[in-house]
């Protein structure tokens, strides 16, 4: 659930929509490079539990299942 009380970053979810695409292309190793650039400064500014900081991380550990 998106918190209120703060300015959405509109450029973490679309780092992440982009990392998504590129793992369902099977681009796994351009995804990883930008996740791996991307999720420290999610985290930083957005906090760790928050849900697009959680998403990056979902998709990150997927394409290193890949």
């Amino acid at each position: 659930m998106l918190r209120r009380d703060r300015p959405i970053f509109p450029r973490s979810w679309e780092a992440n929509n982009y990392a998504a695409l590129l793992k369902n292309y099977h681009r796994h190793k351009e995804a990883k490079s930008l996740l791996c650039r991307t999720i420290p400064v999610a985290q930083r500014v957005l906090g760790e539990n928050d849900l697009i900081s959680l998403t990056m991380r979902k998709v990150y550990a997927e394409s290193l299942y890949e």
